[in-house]
């Protein structure tokens, strides 16, 4: 009977000091979003970035807004009850266009200190979209892309050669590139880019 009050004591003890352990910490995260922006993935007037932590099943939904030193690195807070040593992940994403863009296999990670737990928050480094490094780490340089399609022996998706091609156009995801509507509408012609034919490949410049 000794035995099993004690152990119920402990196990009470163990417990009532893992909970006083707890401690509601704000943590803000940061997020450097230059290349997604230069880059014309994510509009800043438009699109959501948000933070998903570890803390709570990877539902939290922190909303991240540009910095007033630095638009381009998106900044926000979220508070945690946590202790000292605790690990946890955290990993960001956005919505363009009614689209979930997912930082594909990057989960970054921290562990609460003791400085932190005395301090009550802790802001982490920011880090690129997709772990990149900002556009500091890539050089723009303007360039001049051609396109060439040879359009000789042109089949459709059954197989069938055309008879007659009007028209070669590209399209895309990317400006200044665009994908028409579904049907390809006539109004939609201002979307894609049509290419002409010097009599043997179609070209584009």
């Amino acid at each position: 009977m000794r035995k099993n009050i004690l152990i119920l004591f402990l196990f009470f003890l163990v417990s009532l000091l893992t909970a006083q352990s707890l401690t509601e910490v704000t943590i803000t995260f940061q997020v450097n979003m230059e290349l997604e922006i230069a880059a014309a993935r994510f509009d800043p007037a438009t699109d959501t970035l948000f933070i998903r932590t570890s803390f709570d099943n990877w539902s939290d939904n922190i909303i991240l807004s540009p910095s007033v030193t630095d638009t381009n690195i998106y900044v926000g807070s979220g508070n945690f009850e946590t202790f000292d040593g605790e690990l946890f992940y955290y990993s960001s994403e956005y919505i363009s266009e009614n689209k979930t863009f997912i930082e594909y296999g990057y989960f970054y990670r921290y562990t609460i200190t003791d400085t932190d737990i005395t301090n009550g928050f802790v802001i982490l480094p920011a880090h690129g979209f997709n772990d990149t490094g900002g556009i500091t780490m890539i050089t723009l340089n303007e360039a001049e892309i051609k396109f060439i399609v040879d359009m000789n022996n042109a089949i459709d998706l059954n197989g069938t050669p055309f008879s007659s091609i009007d028209n070669v156009v590209i399209a895309g995801l990317n400006p200044p590139l665009e994908l028409p509507t579904w049907g390809w509408p006539d109004s939609d012609s201002n979307k894609v880019i049509f290419m002409f034919d010097d009599g043997t490949i179609v070209h584009f410049i």
